[in-house]
């Protein structure tokens, strides 16, 4: 019986009508419900659990301060050419320790092999 479908397909899957609401037909209230499943209590945002200063403090995170409100601050050239030193030294220092790591560990390997 296989082998006669097999031989008699064409190579395609019959496609099926797709669905009106895709995959996502039901809410989370609805699939809570078919599921009877009880409504979770407890806060509705993770924001309720914080203190009330916390919560002024990230609210005034979300806005920006008056004297940013031009953008970033361009640094000057002296500046620049810190921050590409500094980003130059800390690949070198990164480089060299990987290679100290490659180094100890081939250390290790060889001489694992002679015992």
């Amino acid at each position: 019986m296989v082998a006669q479908a097999l031989k008699t397909s064409r190579g395609h899957m019959a496609q099926e009508e797709p669905s009106k609401g895709g995959r996502h037909q039901l809410d989370s209230a609805q699939r809570r419900e078919l599921l009877g499943e009880a409504t979770l209590q407890g806060p509705s945002s993770v924001f309720d659990l914080l203190k009330v200063e916390d919560r002024e403090r990230l609210s005034g995170l979300r806005r920006p301060s008056s004297d940013t409100s031009s953008g970033p601050r361009q640094p000057t050239p002296g500046e620049a050419r810190a921050a590409v030193v500094a980003a130059g030294v800390a690949a070198a220092a990164a480089r060299a320790s990987a290679q100290k790591a490659l180094s100890s560990r081939y250390t290790y390997i060889c001489l694992s092999d002679r015992v």
